[in-house]
């Protein structure tokens, strides 16, 4: 119970923060660390729960091997 998976998302509400997280996903994918964008129908399926604004107006990217720890 200590480990959980799920992966991470980085929302991205400007394009400089979306420059920035593209620059940071080309840097992971050379050592095969998996990401990608979602669409806002992903994002919607994966969070439910989340402001309708956010998953219409961002730019999310998924980082799907990422977990946290207690």
């Amino acid at each position: 119970p200590w480990h959980h998976q799920g992966g991470n998302l980085r929302i991205c509400f400007t394009d400089e923060e979306a420059e920035r997280t593209a620059a940071t996903m080309e840097e992971l994918d050379a050592f095969d660390y998996p990401s990608r964008w979602l669409t806002a129908a992903e994002l919607a399926d994966l969070e439910p729960d989340l402001a309708q604004d956010v998953v219409r107006r961002a730019r999310v990217a998924f980082f799907p091997g990422e977990c946290w720890i207690n």
